[in-house]
């Protein structure tokens, strides 16, 4: 009869196969197994056996040993080893099996050779994997039930290679349509598409790519060529115009020429989302008949039968899955998101990447037990001026005009730093020697370059009847991509000949003109960089599209602005995509247009936003609040709308729980996209003609806050004085008189019963971690409340409102062990500790009245746990003075539990629990 629990437990082994994989992966590529595993093969193979090996056989012997399907091979063996469970026999048979097919495939013996041969083989593998530090990849921590079903799904993956290897007629036939694939990958992403300056050239990425910056939570920063390799599955974010498809691009080219070492002789498979938004509108299908299709379109080959599954299953395959942020609807993207997922744990061993945007990728994101998070940070000015250097030098300007644009650009730095903006910037200068200020008026300048300067500058002339119609055709047809999922991001020629004419007959244009001015209009843009440009055909036809989706919506938002003739009706129409997540930057464009075109337009739109704001909840209402936070570092804004979009943001802050509030460790907590997430936009990017006016309604609402006894208030208030909160969109000297205001609120709330009552919460709720960290109430103290709680100052305790020991102990004892993880108290918690820290500490003492005593010992044994672990005696974050403390750390090292008379007193919960983390039974640190 089933548990209920298959489901679960199966996609929790799902997740811990892909951890698993990922850590066999990072030893794998490191020590090169296959290398060591041959010096125990040879011994192995009888000299009978060698003997009789024919030289083509031998030679075909030695590539299947540096293939990567015997690498995939040893990664479930290695896998299995980890897990030590029953069950790891079944993996070995398919693993045995594996091997042989293989010999038969690739060698091609019969099967008297290919048995004992594959036995020899596989114990050279055997072996090789006995290097694999067990301790270093956390298998240990896994279930029993998800151990189990990690070791089903390999044998099960394994059973099913075998089979598919047993299956199929000309293995050689497979690897010769993969160098074939391989051939055309590179042949296709062999340079960068620079659409400037009227050519659509393609570049080597010798002559302009600059090493992008990826940023890892668990890695740092690492290249572009060591993040597949790393983490195996990888999802990487950026802005608009970050360089995410020339990373994708790139990445692919450098697998199908064997650039990454890591990566040799696999096939990369380059998967354009956008392509396939039809497709994956109308669903039914796997991402195996994608893969299939996208062999046929762009490449042009025709996949052998089972060939590409043969990729997947024996490490010949890379997936490169290129813009998820373009699947604009967001429940589409929550669909593919699925179907990736699914992917992913059919197909276990394949190393997957995806790039998306930033913003709106919360809104479905890959799974973050399976997927590593790297960011594709900005340019540095280094990376700005390599760029710069090498652009001009590509376009054959001297050094000098590349140094007077670093000068001069200067103004626009925030601008440069994203690489498709910079190569923008690096193609006006050269012509108009002219820096646009903000981000509407870079692509407004690009569009009168490319429509109005470029083909007159060169002696192109338009028609007269034409060119009033083009700017206006082209943002109609933006506008038509963008919305309508029917045509999506790239459509054929004819129906962009029937939109186009139909948007001209709707002007009044008779049909036949219009259907000639349609034509005109397609052969004049296909052949304009960043207008149109052709990304694949159908059979009959080829499709179009905007070469870049920055490009798409910028045209989009003058569509939007040009058709609507209020804020408020401009708001009510992008409002769905912006709270969706999918429309950040055609809004913002909006509104900067806007604001140009109507006096305090900006304004006008931001109090449409807020009165929408009112009748709204949830993650909406956050969504709309963070997207007029990010609009200050565009739009000016007057002090009268200042403090309601500070209130707003402020409001939002207090949807969060008080429990969420006291697991803050710090100002870089507030980064969540949550709650905290419109404030921190609005002190963080408000551009410095806004600064003044926010940081005034940053303290007239908080002391309406506190006024009103919001509680969330005297949060903020204490959390932007005590833990020194320096903002980065402030100058200092201004933060610091906001700063100087805080102190007065916060000296104003000692004592109040209002933040004791907070506190009060905190005890009766805990987060145990809270208890350890400087203290996050109201106070201009750093110390822990628990260390606060046992302090010899009793006076300083009750004045403070910290809660009592008796109460802080009952919630510790009432949390599940660990109560906090070693990962956290080591970067956070004991990061934190200053020199009063370890004073106060050093002034606990163990108690002369016996009833205290239950109390001090259990809220100071993170401290003893940390002691006991240091080698060389206890740590300089805790040497403890007293003997009863230093007996508990020295029990706990010999793992005993023997009780001194010093502790009498303990009452028998605490003795019971004392005892067993002395014992090393209970670790309060994990």
């Amino acid at each position: 009869m089933a548990s209920g629990a298959e489901v679960p437990v199966g996609k929790a082994a799902a997740k811990a196969t892909t951890k698993l994989i990922n850590s066999v992966r990072t030893w794998q590529y490191r020590q090169r197994l296959r290398r060591d595993a041959r010096p125990f093969i040879s011994p192995s193979v009888t000299s009978r056996l060698l003997h009789e090996l024919t030289d083509d056989e031998a030679s075909r012997l030695d590539e299947y040993l540096d293939s990567p399907d015997l690498e995939e091979i040893a990664v479930q063996l290695a896998v299995a080893r980890m897990l030590r469970d029953e069950k790891e026999d079944e993996v070995r048979a398919v693993v045995r099996e594996q091997i042989r097919q293989g010999l038969r495939n690739f060698v091609q013996l019969s099967p008297g050779f290919a048995t004992p041969l594959s036995d020899a083989i596989y114990e050279g593998v055997v072996v090789a994997t006995q290097k694999i530090p067990l301790s270093d990849v956390g298998a240990r921590h896994l279930g029993d039930e998800v151990t189990a079903a990690v070791l089903g799904q390999l044998a099960l993956q394994g059973a099913r290679n075998g089979a598919l290897l047993r299956d199929i007629g000309d293995i050689a036939e497979c690897r010769r349509f993969a160098v074939r694939l391989r051939s055309q990958v590179a042949n296709l992403h062999d340079g960068i598409r620079m659409p400037h300056l009227g050519v659509r050239r393609i570049v080597s990425y010798e002559e302009i790519h600059v090493r992008p910056r990826l940023v890892g939570q668990a890695f740092g920063e690492v290249g572009a060529d060591e993040i597949v390799s790393k983490a195996h599955r990888v999802v990487v974010l950026g802005d608009p115009g970050a360089g995410k498809s020339t990373l994708a691009a790139k990445m692919a080219y450098d697998i199908a020429v064997d650039h990454i070492d890591t990566l040799k002789k696999r096939v990369p498979f380059l998967v354009i989302l956008k392509s396939f938004i039809a497709s994956f509108t109308a669903g039914g299908r796997s991402i195996l008949q994608y893969l299939e299709d996208l062999c046929r379109d762009p490449y042009n080959l025709e996949p052998l039968e089972k060939s590409i599954e043969y990729l997947l299953r024996n490490g010949r395959a890379v997936v490169i899955f290129d813009g998820l942020d373009e699947l604009g609807d967001p429940a589409l993207r929550a669909r593919v998101v699925q179907l990736v997922e699914g992917f992913s744990y059919e197909y276990p061993l394949v190393p997957i990447m995806v790039t998306s945007r930033r913003i709106g990728y919360d809104a479905a994101p890959l799974d973050s037990d399976a997927y590593a998070v790297f960011g594709l940070e900005p340019f540095s000015d280094e990376q700005v001026a390599a760029y710069t250097a090498k652009w001009f030098a590509l376009e054959e300007y001297s050094a000098t005009l590349a140094d007077s644009f670093m000068r001069e650009s200067a103004i626009a730095s925030d601008i440069r730093r994203n690489p498709l903006m910079l190569a923008l910037l690096c193609a006006m200068y050269s012509m108009q020697n002219y820096i646009p200020r903000n981000l509407a008026q870079v692509y407004e300048r690009c569009a009168l370059m490319l429509f109005e300067q470029w083909d007159d500058f060169r002696g192109i002339k338009l028609p007269m009847r034409f060119q009033g119609h083009l700017r206006g055709a082209v943002q109609y047809l933006a506008w038509k991509q963008l919305t309508d999922q029917a045509v999506g991001t790239a459509t054929p020629a004819k129906k962009i000949h029937r939109l186009i004419a139909g948007y001209l007959n709707h002007k009044g244009i008779d049909q036949d003109t219009s259907d000639e001015m349609a034509g005109g209009f397609l052969d004049f843009c296909t052949g304009r960089p960043w207008v149109l440009a052709e990304l694949g055909s159908t059979i009959l036809e080829p499709r179009y599209g905007f070469s870049h989706r920055s490009f798409l919506e910028y045209f989009a938002a003058e569509y939007i602005v040009r058709t609507h003739r209020n804020g408020e009706s401009l708001w009510a129409e992008i409002e769905p995509h912006v709270v969706g997540g999918s429309w950040e930057l055609v809004g913002q464009i909006a509104l900067q247009l806007f604001d140009r075109n109507v006096d305090d337009g900006a304004e006008e739109v931001l109090q449409a936003l807020l009165h929408s704001g009112q009748v709204q909840s949830g993650q909406t209402r956050i969504a709309a609040a963070t997207f007029a936070a990010r609009s200050l570092a565009h739009v000016t804004i007057t002090p009268r709308l200042s403090v309601p979009l500070v209130d707003e943001a402020i409001r939002c802050c207090g949807r969060s729980s008080r429990s969420f509030r006291f697991t803050v460790s710090d100002s870089s907590s507030w980064s969540d996209p949550g709650c905290y997430g419109p404030l921190m936009e609005i002190i963080n990017r408000s551009s410095e003609t806004n600064t003044r006016h926010v940081q005034d309604a940053i303290v007239q609402c908080l002391v309406a806050g506190l006024s009103e006894r919001r509680e969330f208030c005297g949060y903020l208030v204490r959390q932007f004085y005590a833990l020194g909160f320096n903002p980065s969109g402030f100058p200092r000297s201004d933060w610091e008189a906001v700063r100087g205001q805080m102190a007065l609120l916060v000296e104003g709330m000692r004592g109040d019963p209002l933040w004791r009552d907070a506190l009060g919460y905190l005890a009766s709720h805990p987060d145990p971690a809270s208890f350890y960290r400087g203290e996050l109430f109201f106070d201009t103290h750093d110390s822990p409340i628990a260390l606060a709680s046992i302090s010899p100052d009793d006076a300083e305790v009750e004045v403070r409102g910290i809660p009592a020991p008796k109460q802080i102990r009952t919630s510790l004892l009432g949390s599940p062990v660990p109560w906090i993880r070693k990962s956290e108290w080591n970067s956070t918690i004991r990061s934190e500790s200053t020199d009063s820290w370890k004073l106060l500490a050093r002034r606990v003492r163990w108690p002369r009245a016996q009833s205290k005593r239950s109390d001090v010992a259990i809220i100071i044994l993170p401290y003893l746990e940390e002691a006991a672990g240091q080698a060389q005696g206890p740590s300089g974050f805790f040497r403890p003075s007293s003997p009863e403390f230093k007996q508990m750390i020295r029990n706990r090292r010999r793992r005993v539990s023997e009780i001194t008379p010093q502790f009498d007193g303990l009452d028998s919960e605490a003795l019971e629990f004392i005892k067993g983390w002395c014992r090393g039974e209970i670790s309060v640190l994990g």
